[in-house]
């Protein structure tokens, strides 16, 4: 059994994310893999009821680095985990970009495993980092406070490369792949980037992955089930 984790992330409204299972809690009960799904953070608690009695999994898009304390505008993990939530993104190319450092990636997973839950923790390598060979030390930088941080525990790598591969560089992830497993032995891996109908059957080929993140893909239930299914 696969994960395939739907990253909605601002895609949708309130509204949509209500009714983007509304009318479909029966079929939700047929998927031979595991769905994530991680709506915006004020959909969290109503689609937590409203999934209750699926098997459907509840990730938030982020979390604070901090246990508590006077930071506007950021959430708790353990806010997440009283609302319903079994895992959290943290370290998304989205959050590095805007400036979260690995240090904060890092303390970010912690706070996600004290709190009960189970962080998803992105890495990859930028495309001028794949062009001039440097990929490796590109995600060393990422892991080593993760490493540092985490040590042994359980929890989800995702690996999403930020140049456009291909079918034909399934042999280059793949030694990618078996490196981050050397890295953090017990974590799971996941794979992120351009996954749809088409790719997903191609990329499951690839060693070692547990599962994958879709993004644009994840935002038509009928797609989204077939691709689950």
């Amino acid at each position: 059994m696969k994960m395939f984790i739907a990253n909605w992330k601002m895609n949708l409204t309130f509204q949509q994310e209500l009714l983007f299972f509304q009318d479909h809690l029966a079929e939700l009960k047929t998927l031979k893999n595991k769905l994530i799904v991680c709506p915006s953070f004020p959909a969290l608690a109503p689609l937590f009821a409203l999934l209750k009695d699926t098997d459907v999994g509840l990730a938030a898009q982020d979390c604070s680095e901090f246990e508590s304390g006077p930071f506007t505008g950021q959430v708790s993990a353990a806010s997440l985990v009283q609302i319903g939530c079994s895992y959290v993104v943290v370290g998304h190319p989205d959050q590095r970009a805007a400036g979260t450092t690995p240090e904060q990636v890092a303390q970010k997973a912690l706070r996600v495993l004290e709190a009960g839950m189970i962080p998803l923790i992105f890495v990859g390598e930028s495309s001028t980092d794949h062009s001039n060979n440097t990929t490796f030390e590109a995600l060393e930088k990422q892991l080593e406070p993760i490493k540092k941080t985490i040590g042994n525990a359980s929890a989800y790598l995702v690996y999403e490369p930020l140049w456009q591969c291909t079918p034909t560089d399934l042999n280059h992830i793949s030694g990618i792949l078996f490196w981050l497993k050397q890295q953090l032995p017990k974590c799971a891996l996941l794979y992120a980037g351009g996954i749809d109908e088409q790719t997903v059957t191609t990329f499951q080929d690839l060693p070692l992955i547990n599962g994958f993140i879709l993004g644009k893909a994840s935002l038509d239930f009928h797609l989204l089930k077939k691709i689950v299914s």
